[in-house]
């Protein structure tokens, strides 16, 4: 039992805590932003409106830029025909005025 006061009470032992009582206290993580959580970000897909702009904003690069982008613009036109179409399908088996709660 002597021993292990013997070791904290070293001028090691001393100096080690001097220094960290002249660390600053860790910081809690942040988000991304003040109002969206990364894991909201990375769990939502993109909306209607989403796609729609991210393919207004490509053609202006691929207009400025060249064609190295399409790629691009023909993923962003994929994503929103699928939405569509699945929309579309939704749509056509509904009843007027049904709606449907989303789980979570």
């Amino acid at each position: 039992m002597s021993a292990a006061k013997d070791t904290a009470d070293t001028p090691f032992a001393r100096e080690g805590e001097a220094v960290q009582a002249r660390l600053p206290a860790k910081r809690p993580k942040r988000p991304i932003d003040r109002w969206t959580k990364r894991e909201e970000l990375i769990e939502k897909p993109p909306t209607e409106a989403e796609l729609l702009r991210a393919c207004e904003v490509i053609s202006l690069i691929i207009a400025a830029y060249g064609d190295t982008y399409w790629p691009i613009m023909d993923r962003l036109e994929k994503e929103l025909e699928t939405i569509r179409t699945q929309r579309d399908r939704l749509t056509k088996y509904l009843v007027s005025g049904q709606t449907i709660k989303r789980r979570r």
